[in-house]
């Protein structure tokens, strides 16, 4: 059934120049889809194979917002992260309202590629000299993203994925990691008590900073009425819940921030101190973000490291 299906697509699209890459992905699916045994995922995935071959836009987003070979492996971009919002935004249209539409699950896999010392297949052997870059030393890991129907399991996706990559590369020996906190999908999240509980203690805060604002306005206009400047007034009326109060005030905090007064501690030295951590502290979150996130120009790191060690 899906074999002719990728025959029916190939027949639609023999005179696009891409249809020897797009066919040749979708023929490695389609050979993975069968290891799922006509389960509601198999079924949905099949419904995914129809549209396609009728170019249905629904189902060739979530072809689209996969991860295709070839996207430069051999160059030693592990991330493939396909298109997240484009997954789990598809819905597949429905003329019955009592239908449920299907809809996209965005799962991220970690496969790992070199977990013995024999490699086999054609294009496992190519992956020697990646290995071999410092970045990838420690790291032999691709981040491998596809999208299948809602209805798909996190077993059922590792059984597909882990297809994929044997068909594509004949390499037998890799391992497939997944973990339903990987897959995400379109749908409400119940809140869990950790989060009811900080939601609390945030909106507790806030009716407070409203009351002290209100209260600290109050203070104002009494010393207005009563024409008194600030010092008589603090003098007389002032204690200690009253301070702690207005301690809360946004009126109070952003007095003391726009102000240009010198304090009387003499710490104004600390002022240029804190400017030049927060700018360390900025620029190395930066730098650690760019090492430790995706990279597709790994012989960047390389060029750098090589004029670090020749200095």
């Amino acid at each position: 059934m899906f074999k002719s299906l990728i025959a029916s697509f190939m027949k639609r699209y023999q005179n696009s120049t891409d249809v020897g890459y797009v066919t040749y992905d979708l023929q490695i699916i389609v050979e993975a889809l069968e290891k799922l045994n006509y389960s509601k995922c198999g079924q949905d995935a099949m419904v995914v194979m129809e549209g396609i071959a009728k170019r249905e836009r629904w189902a060739l987003q979530m072809f689209d917002s996969s991860s295709k070979f070839p996207v430069g492996l051999l160059f030693g971009n592990f991330y493939q992260l396909g298109n997240f919002d484009e997954c789990i935004g598809l819905r597949q249209p429905v003329s019955n309202l009592n239908e449920v539409p299907l809809r996209g699950k965005y799962c991220l896999a970690d496969i790992e590629l070199f977990n013995t010392k024999q490699y086999d297949g054609r294009v496992a052997r190519s992956f020697e000299t990646i290995k071999e870059k410092p970045r990838h030393v420690h790291n032999s890991t691709m981040y491998w993203s596809i999208c299948v129907p809602s209805s798909c399991s996190v077993e059922e996706v590792k059984i597909v994925v882990r297809e994929v990559f044997v068909l594509a590369t004949e390499q037998k020996s890799l391992t497939v990691k997944l973990t339903g906190d990987r897959c995400h999908e379109d749908k409400p999240q119940p809140l869990t008590t950790t989060e009811i509980i900080y939601g609390c203690v945030i909106g507790i805060f806030c009716v407070f900073t409203i009351l002290a604002t209100v209260f600290h306005y109050y203070v104002l206009r009494e010393k207005e009425r009563m024409n008194r400047d600030a010092e008589s007034a603090r003098g007389s009326n002032s204690n200690l819940l009253k301070e702690a109060i207005l301690c809360f005030s946004i009126i109070r905090t952003i007095g003391k921030f726009l102000t240009t007064k010198s304090s009387s501690l003499n710490l104004e030295c600390i002022s240029g101190i804190k400017l030049i951590s927060m700018a360390f502290i900025i620029s190395g979150h930066t730098f650690l973000f760019m090492i430790g996130g995706p990279v597709q120009n790994t012989n960047f790191y390389e060029k750098a490291r090589h004029i670090e060690l020749r200095e």
